[in-house]
């Protein structure tokens, strides 16, 4: 759906994990566990280089278009 011109920038900043207010207010905050998404993140860079697309990195935003 995107024309063969066309560039998607994707915020690759990982998850800080910041634990819920919710949690904090209750006591449950050594019960809080949350992924970062860095994993996910390097597996899109990792399928990126792999494909026809070319991709650069700005402070966290993945330019992506075709090569």
């Amino acid at each position: 759906m995107l024309s063969a011109r066309a560039t998607v920038c994707v915020d690759v900043t990982p998850f800080k994990g910041q634990i819920p207010d919710r949690f904090v207010k209750f006591g449950l905050a050594d019960k809080w566990e949350a992924k970062s998404g860095q994993g996910e993140i390097d597996q899109m860079r990792a399928a990126f280089s792999a494909s026809e697309y070319k991709f650069n990195e700005f402070g966290g935003l993945l330019v992506v278009h075709k090569r």
